[in-house]
């Protein structure tokens, strides 16, 4: 007979344990490394398994997950908070835990009545048989922030787009139709250049940021820059006819590893706002220095003595696209801030700012020191 195993060798039955038994160890780490958090509920309606990536999201001990109900599991998931509009509620994920009848696979996102609330995905998976179920909960409260900021980011950046673009279809179609008097066409021409430029200056601090935070996994250009020269160069070169700022220095140079351009951009977009908020005759002083306490950082901070923002705007001042709209200086369109943030951002540096109305504002940035 052909079906006799080889003498000294384990019976079949022993050799597919064995391998039953390797396969079942792979997926029991598998289970374990999973970043997101599993549970596996028995037909009893109790987790029979999970894994300490649920404990960490939960903040419950894998002891009393292990054996805990679904009304159990959906009390520590919720802890009494209310859900958001639009999200998933408590009863209507306990009766999806609760089903009779397997339903396939269910997906849906958890999120709280909160100002700053976390965000989590779940997804049930029902066993075919009715023999209970799997439930994956994922943390996406990072991915959901990033989704909704680009979909403002677009929005805001398409209806910044809108008025330029009006404003040249509609006096194109005055010149077509050749009703505008010859004397007039001139200031029509001009006008339609001056939309030009602002779409152009637009366009041109949208590839900024899109630069800027295509390098912020490292590929920086950097190198060792001495602060208060780069600050002196930039006053020289694009603000002395203004004849407003004035630089102060620690008296020793200061430097800092940096993207030079981007450094310089960030100078530039800093003392153009204090000009633009403050009375023409007002001086703007830029300051560069060590921090008091922190020896290893070097500050620069831009003061200037204009109309101040009120705390309510302070808070969005770094927001795309926010301008200050009081006594007629919301000009710009409102990214210069939002360009500085990100470069500050990219330099693993900080940028505060503090204002008062009537009386003006002090933004500062501080970036790690060149040792």
């Amino acid at each position: 007979g052909g079906g006799a195993a080889p003498r000294g060798a384990p019976p079949p039955e022993t050799v597919v344990r064995d391998i039953l038994a390797e396969k079942k160890q792979h997926l029991r780490g598998l289970f374990l490394a999973m970043p997101d958090g599993v549970a596996v509920f028995g037909r009893d309606r109790v987790i029979d398994e999970t894994n300490t990536a649920l404990c960490e999201l939960l903040g419950v001990p894998l002891s009393r997950l292990r054996g805990a109900t679904q009304r159990e599991f959906v009390h520590w998931l919720y802890r009494g908070r209310r859900a958001a509009r639009q999200a998933g509620r408590a009863e209507q994920l306990l009766a999806e835990l609760d089903r009779a009848e397997p339903a396939g696979e269910f997906a849906g996102i958890v999120e709280f009545d909160m100002a700053v609330s976390p965000a989590y995905e779940v997804r049930i998976v029902h066993a075919a048989s009715g023999g209970g179920l799997v439930l994956v909960l994922r943390d996406v409260t990072t991915q959901l922030r990033h989704d909704r900021m680009k979909s403002h980011f677009v929005s805001a950046a398409a209806h910044e787009l809108k008025a330029p673009v009006a404003g040249i279809a509609g006096y194109a179609e005055l010149l077509s139709a050749d009703v505008v008097p010859l004397e007039r066409r001139s200031g029509i021409y001009h006008a339609i250049h001056a939309r030009a430029g602002q779409l152009n200056a637009l366009l041109s601090d949208l590839l900024d940021l899109a630069r800027i935070e295509a390098r912020s996994s490292g590929m920086l250009e950097r190198e060792r820059v001495e602060v208060a020269t780069l600050v002196r160069e930039t006053v020289a070169g694009e603000f002395a006819e203004a004849g407003r700022v004035r630089v102060i220095d620690a008296g020793v140079p200061l430097h800092v590893l940096a993207d030079r351009a981007q450094l310089t951009q960030a100078v530039r977009n800093l003392i153009e706002n204090a000009l633009k908020y403050s009375d023409g005759k007002d001086e703007v002083t830029v300051t560069v220095e060590p921090l008091p306490l922190e020896q290893e950082k070097v500050s620069v901070r831009v003061e200037d003595r204009g109309i101040g923002m009120t705390k309510e705007e302070a808070g969005m001042a770094f927001d795309n696209f926010y301008r200050a709209n009081r006594q007629g200086n919301a000009t710009g369109n409102g990214l210069g801030l939002a360009i500085v943030r990100e470069i500050v951002a990219v330099h693993q540096g900080q940028i505060t700012l503090a204002s008062e109305i009537g009386k003006g504002t002090v933004v500062t940035l501080s970036l790690p020191a060149a040792t």
